[in-house]
């Protein structure tokens, strides 16, 4: 600790002789108490940990509210912060048991919370006033408009997506609306923070609730050829610290929550040293960091967008390593729980340890506890060595396929005996929990309203349909079927449509917004806003905006309008849809995430006006993503080792990945409907030949039979709607 603190002073002087401002803070992650001792030896100013719960690192060891209370208790005496992530979504069913969690966390005087979900923050400000906000990565903020959005609904600071240029992240950091975070260091996603449900579409497991599969680190097929096309490199930006560190940012963060000790001691050391380094001796300092980070067990590394765009160069963003960790061989399983393997570098007890199938499926990492060697039980095998390993069976190992070193026991080892260590083991054990206390303000908030939902036919529901497509050139055809709406995306050939529309057709059209609106697109995007807006008949048009600064930006136009927000905007808790409501949106889209028992209990949930939009059909954005896999063409298909397929759609710099066959979320249909149901997004922007597609889906919407099998949702199981459209 006491380097910790000499770092910290050179910097204080550093910036009173004007050298340079103050630095951000050095932000670590923590998984474990280990790691929290490895974090303030590298001398991080802040960490963040995870709860058990609510996390959107579930497979992380996390922490109990007992041992994160001694966890601050230390940190506060060496002077580091410690914010709680609790930034998953939450389903409606969970803000009760949310709500305990959060009372109890704050109770142990954390500096901040880290939260995605807006529900959660919707929560926190009415129920626990004074507890700081930072908006999550998973918030996908990436223009001024979505800093000012986050400023508005209380938020201290937000956490920029990885997917920034250097120029990008001066922007907004400059700005001024708001304190900005950044990562520099660690794991990145193929698609946009925040966008990413592939997860939940291959393994039910939601992303955005803690829990990815790691589609982008999975096998796929594209002809002839397999590969992890969509492995993004880890980040590094280690060489960009010396301009980095001269930015207006609050913080400089380190991934790894399910990284061990070392990782954490090493990677925080070696930013500390290039963020107190005068520029004169960067370069030696960038020599010694690079020797701190080189032996660890990560994948290749890059500075991702840091340099520029350069979305179909793979020297920069992909690589063929989809695991992070040293490659040990192949296990071969036996009897009993063993697994033998021929070990290609060394192991010991206590290491921690991955599995992953041939078709890039990764279990949960875990701890060696049981070797053996020759029959007899060992601490340690050697390079070569062919052990028998005893490998837990608990929920999401893989046991069969290739075993990797993630973490070093002898980090681990060393880090465990260390004081700060042991003081939070220590604080844990005398940790007494609060009795939790009835609260009427939370009664209040989730009371459900009085009239309970109810039963319409087929054909009202058919009624409540609203039309997504990519184009208004066909729109007199589609308008034969009758739907209630038609969403069209805001573009000039779209607005010059328009104008050739009937006038019972253009008040039937919702202008579309795209999920990512990069400056200067978001300038673009408000000019043609303002152009709808002149060419519409309606006094108040209707808009979908795709992220929260968009609603922003809407907001500030000269007219008023009706908002409503798309799946982009998740939405899976009626608090989340309350605080879209307070900002100026009439209507929410649930997200395409939501199961059966959510999506009952939203009906039941009192909106307070505010109305909701399902989505029911479609071939969803699976990945929405910057990157551009270089091997794979604009509306090539490929194939995953299931047999599904899969199509990559380019358009203005921004790679969408679909499924093939269109899927209807049968959760939220044949069901009771609450008050503030007003429709059902059927999507047909994918569809070969979207009239075929969207008259096969109407038809069968008006029998009330469309589903193949028991009905299911991206949490169970997704239902394939057989059509006749062209395949």
């Amino acid at each position: 600790m006491e380097e910790s603190a000499n770092n910290k002073e050179a910097n204080n002087k550093a910036a009173q002789k004007g050298t340079r401002g103050p630095l951000p803070e050095l932000l670590a992650p923590v998984g474990t108490p280990s790691a929290f001792a490895a974090a303030a030896v590298g001398g991080a100013d802040a960490v963040y940990v995870g709860l058990k719960r609510y996390s959107a690192r579930k497979f992380a060891d996390n922490f109990t509210l007992g041992e994160l209370s001694g966890l601050i208790n230390e940190a506060h005496k060496c002077g580091i912060k410690v914010y709680i992530a609790l930034n998953s979504l939450v389903r409606q069913g969970d803000l009760t048991e949310l709500y305990k969690t959060l009372l109890g966390a704050a109770e142990l005087g954390p500096d901040a919370f880290i939260v995605q979900d807006l529900g959660m923050a919707y929560l926190c400000r009415k129920l626990l006033r004074g507890i700081e906000l930072h908006a999550s990565t998973l918030s996908a903020v990436h223009t001024v408009d979505g800093l000012m959005a986050m400023k508005r609904m209380g938020f201290k600071r937000v956490i920029l997506p990885r997917e920034l240029s250097f120029q990008e992240i001066e922007y907004l950091s400059s700005s001024g609306k708001i304190d900005t975070e950044i990562f520099v260091h660690g794991a990145m996603c193929f698609c946009q923070s925040g966008l990413c449900t592939f997860s939940s579409y291959m393994g039910a497991r939601s992303a955005r609730e803690g829990a990815c599969t790691q589609p982008c680190r999975r096998v796929y097929l594209l002809g002839e050829k397999k590969g992890t096309f969509f492995s993004p490199k880890d980040l590094e930006t280690l060489a960009n610290i010396k301009d980095l560190r001269k930015l207006p940012l609050a913080a400089f963060k380190i991934e790894g929550r399910m990284k061990g000790a070392d990782y954490v001691e090493k990677v925080t050391r070696a930013y500390r040293l290039l963020m107190d380094t005068e520029d004169k001796d960067f370069s030696a300092a960038l020599d010694y960091a690079r020797e701190l980070v080189g032996d660890l067990p990560t994948r290749a590394t890059g500075s991702g967008f840091m340099e520029g765009l350069r979305p179909q160069d793979p020297k920069y963003l992909f690589s063929k390593d989809a695991v992070s960790g040293q490659y040990l061989g192949r296990l071969k399983k036996g009897k009993n729980g063993y697994y033998s393997v021929i070990l290609k570098g060394s192991l010991k007890l206590m290491d921690r340890l991955r599995v992953v199938t041939d078709t890039g499926e990764s279990g949960v990492p875990f701890k060696l506890k049981k070797l053996l060697l020759n029959g007899k039980e060992e601490d340690f095998a050697p390079k070569g060595a062919q052990p028998l390993l005893f490998l837990p069976e608990k929920k999401g190992f893989v046991g069969s396929g290739l075993l990797y070193k993630v973490g070093s026991s002898d980090a681990e080892k060393r880090f465990a005996k260390e004081s700060l260590t042991q003081a939070v083991l220590q604080g844990a054990g005398v940790f007494k929990p609060k009795r939790y206390k009835h609260s009427k303000k939370l009664e209040g908030l989730l009371k459900e309203k009085e009239s309970p939902p109810y039963l319409i036919s087929p054909a009202q529901r058919a009624k409540m349909l609203w039309l997504r497509l990519s184009s208004g050139k066909d729109l007199h055809l589609l308008a034969k079927l009758g739907p209630a709406r038609f969403l069209l995306p805001l573009t000039e050939e779209n607005i010059s449509f328009s104008e050739e529309y009937p006038s019972e057709l253009c008040k039937k059209v919702v202008w579309t917004l795209p999920p990512l609106t990069y400056h200067p697109l978001d300038d673009r995007l408000k000019e043609l806003a303002l152009l709808a807006i002149s060419k519409s008949i309606l006094e108040t048009p209707m808009f979908m905006a795709a992220n929260i600064g968009q609603v922003r930006q809407l907001m500030d136009l000269p007219r008023r309008l009706l908002i409503c927000t798309d799946t982009n905007v998740p939405v899976l808790n009626h608090l989340a849809a309350l605080q879209l409501f307070k900002e100026g949106v009439f209507c929410a889209t649930i997200s395409e995430e939501c199961d059966k028992e959510t999506y009952r209990k939203l009906n039941r949930a009192d909106m307070k006006g505010m109305k909701l939009l399902f989505y029911l059909y479609g071939r969803p954005a699976l990945f929405t993503s910057r990157m551009h896999p270089p091997e794979i063409e604009n509306k090539a298909t490929f194939m995953s080792s299931r047999g599904e397929l899969f199509t990559l759609e380019s358009s203005m710099g921004i790679q969408t990945v679909h499924p093939q066959k269109g899927l209807f979320l049968s959760s939220v249909f044949e069901k009771p409907v609450g008050s503030d149901l007003i429709g059902y997004i059927v999507d047909v922007r994918s569809e070969k030949d979207p009239l075929a597609s969207a008259r096969a889906v109407f038809e069968a919407v008006k029998k009330g039979k469309p589903f193949i099998g028991s009905p299911g949702d991206m949490k169970t199981q997704l239902q394939h709607l057989k059509i006749n459209a062209p395949k």
